[in-house]
């Protein structure tokens, strides 16, 4: 045995405690089930490799193709991980669909599976004695399941990412960079599996002796030291949402007119291209909820107490606040409080609550008695929780950095 299969034989071992680590871990146990049960797919696979170019086969020619099928495993199963994390309603989906592939590998390979060891050591001698490699239609099928795999991963992370804005005031713990390096680590070994492959080079097999250890190691500690799932939030089934009974005017406790006295004004906060946006995303989330539309006396009322609350309870203070928690403060579905902000404000929770930060922060910097309160303390008090977030946030609603806009104020 060269030391490249010792590499590779490492690799595995190390692979299968990895697997064994993360499936005994409590934290995010459902998506590290997922993740561990593709190390130890993957790691099987390259013991099967080590054992047949160390023709260990010779000796036990029942192992052979045993961990075939987990090659078509590999894919829907780091999918299920991604889904896992990033999107809760994907875990209601069968995964028994995606086992298809796998499962007819499993009876192609079944005439195999039956033959006596003698003529199974046949037929992998007659393979090992081919020249040079030889492309076959499940390798190619393999190579185009595991693509498609790995896009639906990428599209759903960067699903997940847009969609930060309509649950969290405050996205930078939330954020996938890490599930993007999981995600390249895996791209790149499947892209160094594939050169060892076709290209049947000394230098490529090295390289993906190699690479199979790193990766394993990147995967364990991107897994293992996230503190928690990035799917904290569930929407409310859409039972409970479509029949969650409207308001009538008697249960409205503010009057519009007495909002208005105290509720900030968002329109002068956004810039005219703001304002385009606006309209252009209550209308794209018009068609969004369509077949959920409130009345028009549900509008009203909704709108009276969303605004009420805000003016007087100034909820955005808070550097963490979560459209779940204040749904909850506002006795209102999580459903009907998206439909509200997205269409009858123009505005995803994170920008109406963020529009209502900045406007904290211009009062404050337009105030004598916050002259010696640096801008960042200002704005960490009014609810933001990161200067890149802050400055990026007040440009945006402003057109002005905060600096600037401090300067004109005391001019």
């Amino acid at each position: 045995m060269n030391w490249l299969l010792v590499l590779n034989a490492i690799g595995a071992v190390q692979g299968l405690f990895l697997a064994a680590v993360l499936t005994g871990r409590r934290t995010d146990a459902p998506a590290n089930r997922w993740l561990a049960l593709f190390l130890a797919a993957y790691s099987l696979i390259l013991l099967q490799d080590v054992s047949e170019q160390s023709r260990l086969l010779r000796r036990l020619p029942h192992l052979a193709n045993v961990a075939s099928p987990l090659l078509f495993l590999l894919g829907p199963l780091l999918w299920r991980y991604v889904a896992h994390l990033t999107a809760p309603a994907e875990r209601a989906r069968s995964f028994l669909l995606h086992c298809i592939p796998a499962g007819l590998l499993i009876l192609l390979f079944v005439p195999f599976y039956s033959l006596p060891a003698a003529e199974k050591l046949r037929v992998l001698e007659t393979e090992w004695a081919q020249p040079g490699f030889q492309p076959n239609v499940q390798l190619l099928l393999l190579m185009l399941q595991i693509s498609i795999y790995l896009a639906l991963c990428i599209s759903q992370v960067r699903r997940y990412h847009r969609g930060l804005g309509d649950f969290y005031s405050n996205v930078e713990k939330r954020r996938v960079d890490w599930l993007w390096r999981t995600l390249a680590a895996g791209l790149g070994l499947f892209a160094v599996w594939l050169l060892a492959t076709w290209t049947q080079q000394s230098w490529a097999n090295v390289l993906d002796a190699l690479a199979f250890p790193v990766v394993i190691y990147l995967l364990g500690y991107l897994a293992l030291r996230q503190p928690q799932a990035l799917s904290e939030h569930t929407e409310e089934s859409s039972s409970r949402e479509e029949s969650a009974s409207a308001p009538n005017a008697a249960e409205t406790l503010v009057r519009a007119d007495e909002v208005g006295a105290v509720s900030p004004n968002l329109s002068p906060v956004l810039e005219p291209s703001e304002h385009a946006l606006q309209a252009s995303t209550a209308e794209a989330n018009g068609r969004k909820y369509e077949k959920s539309a409130l009345s028009a006396e549900t509008v009203a009322h909704y709108r009276v107490r969303i605004e009420a609350h805000v003016a007087m309870e100034k909820p955005y203070l808070e550097n963490d606040l979560t459209l779940a928690q204040l749904a909850q403060r506002l006795d209102m579905s999580q459903h009907h409080l998206s439909q509200m902000l997205n269409v009858h404000f123009g505005l995803s929770f994170f920008d109406f609550i963020n529009a209502h930060r900045v406007e904290e922060v211009k009062r404050c910097l337009g105030d004598v008695r916050f002259q010696k309160q640096t801008i960042l303390e200002i704005a960490l008090a009014s609810g933001f929780n990161s200067k890149a977030t802050f400055n990026a946030t007040f440009k945006k609603f402003t057109g002005q950095t905060p600096s600037d806009f401090r300067q004109s104020s005391n001019r």
